[in-house]
């Protein structure tokens, strides 16, 4: 991972997104395919490393929790927040996982890629847009710019690299 992306190629009528699209397999691992994207890895790898490194159960039952996504975040040098309660999307960093169809009751939802970047078209032009891992919606929701209802949400950032170490 080389950084977050700060522009995301555009035309005043179209964009490309800044990520690609990996879709969950399972019910409940949209968390590690929203890493997936941000990391530039497939999901089999990144539930590789959780299996092998954080000691996440390569069989059910199992839930996917904040520690593990922060965990897993750094192994691919990025910063993970815990869980904020969302406000605004004007408030989000330009790069996060939502929680959204959250179930309060249950304390359980959805996680979504957030992310917001300047248009190459126009670098006053924001783009701002979601990518749905989930196997089971239409093509078309796949990537959108109508923002879900969310719950809260991880802020996503690089980790600052060590002056001359390269690390």
């Amino acid at each position: 991972m080389s950084g977050i992306p700060t522009t995301v190629t555009s035309t005043p009528e179209n964009f490309t997104p800044a990520f690609k699209r990996i879709q969950q397999e399972g019910e409940a691992d949209c968390p590690f395919a929203c890493i997936a994207m941000i990391a530039g890895k497939t999901l089999d790898e990144v539930r590789a490393v959780a299996v092998e490194r954080f000691k996440f159960p390569a069989h059910p039952p199992r839930w996917i929790t904040e520690d593990l996504i922060c965990s897993l975040a750094a192994n691919y040098q990025l910063v993970a927040t815990v869980y904020k309660e969302f406000r605004s999307f004007s408030e989000l960093p330009p790069l996060a996982i939502l929680l959204v169809e959250y179930i309060e009751e249950l304390e359980m939802g959805r996680h979504v890629l957030y992310h917001r970047g300047r248009a190459s078209h126009d670098p006053k032009v924001n783009v701002q847009y979601v990518m749905d891992p989930a196997y089971w919606i239409k093509p078309q929701d796949h990537v959108r710019t109508a923002l879900p209802p969310t719950a809260y949400f991880i802020g996503i950032h690089a980790m600052q690299q060590k002056a001359g170490t390269g690390k």
